[in-house]
């Protein structure tokens, strides 16, 4: 029954009565210097003794792999600032309340392999370490492999655990959808989905951590195209079919000729062209695959005639025997340049060659989308402005030889007429 009084630098921290044995416990929670003096009555007070109070190092607890599964290694290492603690008690409280005592490796480590599903509680000890704690949750894992991911085809969720092994009975299903079941004796269950999209998978079995995955189901699109080949001013039908060949509204984008897109939300769409050409369409939704085709437009029909009248080459553009007013016409000449031209409104588009003073070949093109493509060449060797001058005076020349002969020819026969009726009189008189 003697009193230990007990001070340190911040002031007195208590009075502590020793047992039958002599013995005083108490503890200190801060490290530093205490004194420590003894009395009882009846005797003479102690003298003062001294103590020095080290703060416990702290040791650190690393649990490898992250997730734990049962039946596989866990590896725990013991380090304190960074160094392995070796021969540190190891006490790990297992789901059944039972414990298992190890003691750390010169590594600072100890190899447990749980054999329960649930909750372990790891305790460190060691004199001098302040004692550690954590834990680590050992659960079964599952391994999913999903076959399939189409719409109106066979899905099959496989399940096994972490050793490969099929698992039976585990329950599967789709958030969001009235798919549910259990897995077979080969871990396997099998499902068919007539909605496209993205599903929650989920798979739960006691003593297994439980399994969400997202997964994609695509749809297929099929496109029908009627008429495939059509002229100008005729429609085209486009229509939208699913996997299961029934109409369903995607987007149809058409590109047009010229690069212009054209897109509208439609399950079927009837379509009238403006250009001649090719159209690519492709239709798409989310959650199924894209399809593309094309369809091809003929342009009119066209006849070009090239001649040449007096100093101008004349192009004339009709079709289906009607003049074809306001198209493009490209010419070129000789020298390698280009010229267009403007048909007016009887189709008739004219060059002026004297004055582009050129002679040769000439290349006539029409240059009009939406009509057939056409190409005339036409040599001209003399240019057609310097003849008509040449011939008009031929013709002057001519005249003027016809006149004079004319004239000689009507003198002539008036000066043999007048001697004959000489003669007539000569000879009357003689009567």
């Amino acid at each position: 029954n003697a009193r230990i009084a007990v001070s340190g630098s911040k002031g007195f921290v208590g009075s502590y009565n020793s047992d039958s044995n002599g013995y005083v416990r108490f503890t200190l929670n801060e490290a530093g210097t205490y004194y420590l003096i003894a009395s009882k009555t009846g005797y003479e007070d102690s003298d003062s003794t001294t103590i020095n109070v080290k703060t416990k190092r702290s040791m650190d607890i690393k649990i490898e792999p992250i997730k734990q599964a049962i039946g596989k290694d866990v590896t725990i290492t013991v380090t304190s600032g960074g160094d392995p603690i070796e021969g540190a008690e190891v006490t790990i409280k297992k789901p059944d309340e039972k414990k298992d005592v190890l003691s750390t490796s010169s590594a600072g480590k100890v190899i447990y392999k749980p054999a329960l599903p649930g909750t372990y509680d790891v305790t460190v000890k060691k004199t001098g370490y302040e004692t550690t704690t954590s834990s680590f949750k050992a659960m079964n894992f599952f391994n999913i492999t999903i076959l399939g991911e189409k719409l109106y085809e066979e899905i099959s969720v496989v399940v096994k655990n972490q050793d490969g092994d099929p698992v039976e009975d585990a329950s599967v299903g789709l958030i969001d959808s009235d798919i549910t079941g259990l897995t077979n004796t080969e871990g396997k269950f099998t499902f068919i989905l007539e909605k496209a999209g993205e599903y929650a998978l989920t798979v739960k079995k006691e003593g297994y951590e439980d399994f969400t995955k997202k997964i994609s189901i695509y749809g297929s699109l099929q496109l029908r195209i009627n008429p495939e080949i059509l002229d100008l001013k005729d429609s085209v039908s486009i229509t939208v079919l699913d996997g299961n060949g029934e109409r369903i509204e995607a987007n149809i984008q058409i590109t047009k000729p010229d690069g212009e897109r054209e897109t509208i939300v439609k399950s079927s769409h009837t379509f009238v062209p403006k250009l001649a050409g090719i159209y690519n369409v492709t239709v798409s939704k989310d959650y199924y695959t894209p399809e593309s085709s094309s369809f091809e437009v003929n342009p009119y029909p066209l006849d070009l005639d090239v001649w040449l009248s007096g100093k101008d080459l004349i192009v004339k553009a009709t079709s289906g025997g009607e003049a074809v007013q306001n198209m493009s016409i490209s010419v070129l000449t000789p020298d390698g340049d280009e010229i267009l031209l403007i048909t007016d409104n009887s189709g008739i588009a004219r060059l002026d060659i004297k004055e582009l003073n050129q002679t040769g070949t000439f290349v006539v093109s029409s240059v009009e989308r939406n009509y057939e493509k056409k190409t005339i060449t036409k040599d001209i060797k003399s240019l057609g402005g310097g003849l008509i001058p040449i011939l008009l005076v031929l013709m002057a020349i001519i005249a003027l030889l016809i006149l004079i002969g004319v004239v000689l020819y009507i003198g002539h026969r008036k000066r043999k007429g007048t001697g004959t009726e000489r003669k007539k009189d000569t000879g009357l008189s003689g009567l």
